[in-house]
C-alpha cells in the first residue's frame, strides 16, 4: 500500500533487477553483472539469482534507466516415458513420446516519481506429438504496480497473478521449479486473478495516520487439463471443482504516531461483499473489526495484544454463519535490522492456537523464515488473499508484502472449494556462499470442511471431514565454472486425502530433477534437464487423471535466447 517511507513495490523494482539468468556466475561476478533481466521461470540456473534477491544485502545495480524491460524465448525438446504424468491403470501402460515446451518470457521493472511497477509473464506451451490430448498452454504471471495520484495522500495499487495448480495436490516444488507443472503432474488447473485497490492516507502530525480504501478482486480457476467427469449429484462444491469469485472490500485503518513514544494503538474495520462466485458466496460476505496494541520494551522486543470481532458466512447448499471474538497476546522480536519474528497465542475464527510469522537472518548469506496461520476459507479465497498479501519478487516469484520472504502460490491439497478451516505451517531456508546456493522448504496443511462437500468422484462428504498434507523439498545449485552450473532438487509429499479423492490409501508424491545450465554469451544460454516423478499409495481404479498411481522419466535439452 502507498505510504510514507520506502515501500515494498519501490524496493522490489531493484530486487527484480537481481534475478536474471546469471545464476551460473560465481558470487563476485554475479554481483557485478546482476540486474539485466527477470529471466525464465523454469531455468535451473536461476536459483542463485532468486536467493540473492531475498537475502539481506542483496546486490543492486543502477542501470541509469528509469524503466527496464527484457524479453526471452526458451525452447526445450526431449523424451518421456509417460506424457503428462498420466495414471498407470489396469491395461494402460506408459507410451514413450517425444515432448517439449516453448516458453516466451517478458519482464518489466521501473520506479518513477509517480509510478512503480514490476511484471514477469511467461506463457508455456507443452506438447506431445504422439499424444496430443496432453498438449497444454499454461500462463504464469506475477505483476504489481503502485501509482501516486496525490503525493502522500492518494494511491492506487494493482496486482495480477496466474499459475498452474495441480488439481489434486501433491506438489513438491520449492523456490525453484525445473519444468512447467503440465509436464509432470497429471492434472492441472489454471489459476488467474487481478485486483485494483485505491486508497487515501493522511497524517495528523506525530499523533497518527488514517488510511481508507477499497479493493476489487477477481479470481478464476478453470481450464483443467484431463478434466474429470464428475458425478455432480448435488450443488455442493468440493475437491477438484473450479469456478470464479469477485469480491469488493472496503476498509479504514488508524494507527497512532511517534508522539506516543513506546506505545502504539491501531484500529481497523473491514467489510467484504462477494458480487460473483455462485451460491456458496451469496450470504453477504465477511466483516471484521480489530484493535491492536503494542509496547516497545526495547528496540528488539515488542509486546503485542489484539482484540476484535468478525463474522464469516457462506450461502447456498454450503450455508454457514460464524460470529467470533478474536484475540491474541504475543511478542515481536527484531534481533537485527534484517530479522523480525511475531509470535502470538489466542483465538482466531473459533480456533485457539499459537501463530507465528517472520524471518531470521543471522548472517547476510543465510535466511530462515516461516509462518503458521489459520482461517476459514476456500481455494478461491486463498488465491484472493495471495493478491492482497504478496508482491513481485526476484525471478517473478511471490514474496510476502510485509516480510519479503518467499510465498508458495500452490496448495499442497489441490483445488478444494468447500468452505474449510485451514491450518498452514511453512518453514524455509535460503543460503548462498561462494559457488553454492541452497534452498529448503517444509510445509504442512490441514483442511477441515465446515459444510458438506463433494469428493472428486461426486460422493457427498459431511461437514468435519479432514485432510492433511505434508511436503518438503531441497534444491542445491553448484557453480562448476563462471558460466556453468548444476542444479539438483528432490521433493516428497504425503497426504491423507483419500476420502476426498474417492479412494483408499495415502497418496504420496516423489520428485527429483537435475539441470545442467551453461551461459554461452550475454544473450544465449542452454540447459539439459532430467526429471523423475512418481505418485503412489492410491488404492483405486479411477480414471481421473492426477489421482491414480503414476511414474515418469523426463529428459529435455533446451536453449534460451534473451533479447
Amino acid at each position: 500500500m502507498g505510504s510514507g517511507g520506502v515501500s515494498w513495490p519501490g524496493r522490489l523494482a531493484s530486487i527484480l533487477l537481481a534475478g536474471g539468468p546469471l545464476g551460473a556466475l560465481p558470487s563476485g561476478a554475479w554481483a557485478q553483472a546482476a540486474g539485466d533481466s527477470v529471466g525464465s521461470l523454469f531455468s535451473g540456473g536461476n536459483l542463485r539469482g532468486t536467493l540473492e534477491g531475498i537475502l539481506p544485502n542483496r546486490p543492486r545495480v543502477n542501470t541509469g534507466l528509469a524503466w527496464n524491460t527484457q524479453a526471452s524465448l526458451a525452447a526445450s525438446l526431449g523424451w518421456t516415458d509417460n506424457p503428462g504424468g498420466q495414471n498407470t491403470l489396469g491395461s494402460r501402460s506408459n507410451s514413450p513420446s517425444m515432448t517439449g515446451y516453448v516458453q516466451p518470457s517478458f519482464s518489466l521493472s521501473g520506479d518513477a516519481a509517480r509510478l512503480s511497477a514490476q511484471l514477469a509473464y511467461s506463457p508455456s506451451y507443452v506438447f506431445y506429438p504422439s499424444e496430443t490430448s496432453q498438449n497444454r498452454l499454461s500462463h504464469y504471471l506475477n505483476a504489481g504496480a503502485t501509482a501516486t495520484l496525490v503525493p502522500e495522500h492518494v494511491f492506487v495499487d494493482v496486482r495480477a497473478y496466474a499459475t498452474d495448480q495441480p488439481s489434486y495436490g501433491g506438489s513438491t516444488t520449492g523456490v525453484a521449479t525445473p519444468v512447467p507443472a503440465a509436464l509432470t503432474s497429471g492434472a492441472n488447473t489454471q489459476v488467474a486473478g487481478a485486483s485494483i485497490s485505491p486508497s487515501y492516507t493522511t497524517r495528523f502530525g506525530g499523533w497518527g495516520r488514517l488510511q481508507a480504501g477499497l479493493s476489487l478482486s477477481h479470481i478464476f480457476e478453470g481450464n483443467q487439463s484431463n478434466r474429470p467427469v464428475q458425478v455432480q449429484n448435488t450443488g455442493l462444491p468440493g475437491f477438484g471443482t473450479t469456478g470464479s469469485l469477485t469480491t469488493s472490500t472496503e476498509y479504514v485503518n488508524f494507527t497512532t504516531g511517534e508522539n506516543f513514544n513506546r506505545f502504539n494503538y491501531g484500529f481497523s474495520a473491514t467489510t467484504s461483499q462477494n458480487v460473483g462466485g455462485g451460491s456458496t458466496y451469496s450470504a453477504g460476505g465477511n466483516y471484521n473489526i480489530n484493535n491492536s496494541f503494542s509496547y516497545a520494551v526495547s528496540h528488539a522486543i515488542f509486546l503485542l495484544a489484539n482484540v476484535g470481532y468478525e463474522t464469516v458466512s457462506y450461502g447456498g447448499a454450503t450455508s454457514f454463519n460464524g460470529n467470533y471474538v478474536n484475540w491474541n497476546l504475543g511478542t515481536r522480536l527484531t534481533p537485527n535490522a534484517d530479522s523480525s519474528l511475531t509470535l502470538t497465542y489466542g483465538e482466531s475464527q473459533g480456533g485457539t492456537t499459537f501463530l507465528f510469522n517472520g524471518s531470521y537472518s543471522p548472517t547476510p548469506r543465510l535466511s530462515l523464515y516461516g509462518s503458521y496461520n489459520t482461517s476459514i476459507t476456500t481455494s478461491l479465497q486463498q488465491q484472493q488473499a495471495l493478491l492482497q498479501n504478496t508482491v513481485v519478487g526476484p525471478n517473478g516469484i511471490l514474496v510476502d508484502r510485509t516480510t519479503g520472504v518467499p510465498v508458495s502460490g500452490l496448495n499442497s491439497l489441490g483445488v478444494q472449494n468447500a468452505p474449510s478451516r485451514v491450518y498452514q505451517l511453512t518453514f524455509g531456508a535460503a543460503y548462498v556462499i561462494n559457488r553454492e546456493a541452497f534452498s529448503a522448504t517444509v510445509s504442512r496443511s490441514t483442511n477441515t470442511t465446515v459444510t458438506p462437500s463433494n469428493s472428486a468422484v461426486g460422493t457427498v462428504l459431511p461437514a468435519g471431514t479432514t485432510a492433511t498434507s505434508s511436503s518438503g523439498s531441497v534444491t542445491w545449485q553448484h557453480d562448476l565454472d563462471p558460466v556453468t552450473s548444476l542444479t539438483t532438487s528432490v521433493g516428497y509429499s504425503v497426504s491423507d486425502t483419500g476420502v476426498f479423492l474417492g479412494s483408499t490409501g495415502s497418496p504420496r508424491s516423489i520428485s527429483a530433477a537435475a539441470t545442467l545450465s551453461r551461459t554461452f554469451n550475454q544473450s544465449l544460454s542452454g540447459n539439459i534437464i532430467y526429471s523423475f516423478s512418481e505418485r503412489s499409495g492410491v488404492s483405486n481404479t479411477t480414471a481421473i487423471q492426477g489421482i491414480g498411481n503414476s511414474t515418469q522419466n523426463l529428459f529435455l535439452v533446451g536453449l534460451q535466447k534473451t533479447f
